[in-house]
């Protein structure tokens, strides 16, 4: 194989990283937006619900936040340019800027103090896209069972 077959494919196969990552990036910056909603929310209902299970739930949904932007987003934007700090820094700000975005949005859809179902369903869109393993993946089972078990409370 000569050197210039072995540097196309090289090529092509970054390309082909980037441009199945970019979409990845663009959906679970939309989860972000959601758990950080859903923290929210948590946060807004702390006094119907024990400590406990608010420290719970909002150990899955942090746990879940940190995989999507330590092992997706984060790794996803610095090779898309070149680890460049300036541009890195301003793609998270869009990111950051879209998630705020995101939270009003469903805030205004979900103004009700207490925890509902839906949370989990729209976590668990996202789970389908990208889910962690290990202790995180533990932790936001744990979280959502916990959600379920409190909304149906009513």
């Amino acid at each position: 194989m000569t050197l210039v077959k072995l540097l196309s494919i090289i090529v092509l196969s970054t390309v082909a990283k980037l441009a199945i990552a970019a979409p990845l990036v663009n959906q679970m910056q939309g989860c972000q937006g959601i758990l950080d909603f859903v923290n929210v929310k948590v946060s807004q209902a702390s006094d119907l619900y024990s400590k406990n299970d608010v420290s719970a739930i909002k150990k899955g949904l942090d746990a879940y936040n940190s995989y999507i932007q330590n092992e997706i987003i984060t790794p996803s934007i610095a090779a898309t340019v070149a680890n460049d700090k300036n541009k890195v820094a301003s793609l998270q700000k869009q990111i950051n800027d879209y998630r705020a975005t995101l939270v009003t949005q469903l805030s205004q859809r979900y103004p009700q103090k207490p925890l509902v179902t839906d949370y989990v369903v729209l976590i668990n869109e996202c789970t389908k896209k990208a889910a962690p393993g290990g202790e995180p993946l533990e932790a936001l089972k744990a979280s959502f069972q916990l959600i379920i078990q409190l909304a149906n409370q009513k």
